[in-house]
């Protein structure tokens, strides 16, 4: 057999090692914009400066920081699996998870007095930070699960919202649960501010809070929704 008629193999098996190289870098490049992507969509709340490279917080390796009370986890979630809410579906809300580091012993919910450090990040960015002078919370209206004739303490719900001068942000509301708490005790609250949430942690009336679900104002996060439109994950106009 001449060298003539070895050429076509010759070729077919080059020209099949090309397209599994390409096949395989086409694969790398899809599998990097998946993680791009992912990262872009990604929500997470937890306390001001709670994380590994400063600030307040119990770090991963168990060493305590400033503020030992500080938990080492946060909650997070992704923007894709929201959903449209509010009337004119002008929020996108999502149900946030609760994440927890090498600690496996700690809880699923802050100390309330930590609600005055709440921190959130979109795509690893902070968007938002609240205190005592941009936020306040909502009880009552919140709670559908509540039950009005338990006697023991329990878990109850709870918005929190930006004030009205410090709404430049994307957040339109946290939700969440606080307590345990007494029913009677609960149904007198009505609009807190902040540091009336921080007097019911100190005398003992609510001592946690656990965060549900977070809400976007989706004029806010355009870009966020229009990477959900191109994925297929919000039907296109």
């Amino acid at each position: 057999m001449s060298a003539s008629d070895l050429a076509p193999f010759v070729a077919a098996v080059l020209k099949d090692g090309i397209v599994a190289n390409m096949k395989e870098e086409i694969d790398k490049l899809n599998s990097k914009l998946k993680s791009c992507n992912d990262e872009r969509l990604l929500v997470q709340i937890s306390m001001t400066g709670d994380d590994d490279d400063g600030g307040g917080g119990i770090r991963d390796d168990g060493s305590n920081s400033e503020q030992p009370d500080h938990y080492s986890h946060y909650y997070y979630a992704s923007l894709k699996d929201g959903y449209y809410s509010g009337e004119n579906k002008q929020y996108w809300k999502v149900k946030m998870i609760i994440h927890k580091t090498k600690n496996k012993n700690t809880a699923n919910f802050f100390p309330l007095n930590l609600i005055t450090k709440l921190e959130v990040r979109l795509g690893g960015t902070v968007v938002q930070r609240f205190d005592t002078n941009t936020l306040h919370g909502m009880c009552n209206v919140f709670d559908t699960d509540i039950d009005i004739n338990k006697l023991e303490p329990q878990m109850c719900g709870i918005g929190f919202e930006p004030r009205t001068n410090y709404g430049d942000g994307p957040v339109a509301c946290i939700e969440g649960r606080i307590g345990p708490m007494l029913y009677d005790n609960y149904i007198n609250l009505d609009l807190l501010d902040i540091n009336e949430l921080i007097v019911l942690h100190e005398t003992g009336k609510a001592q946690n809070f656990i965060i549900t679900e977070i809400e976007f104002h989706i004029s806010m996060i355009s870009g966020c929704i229009s990477l959900l439109t191109e994925l297929g994950i919000i039907p296109g106009a």
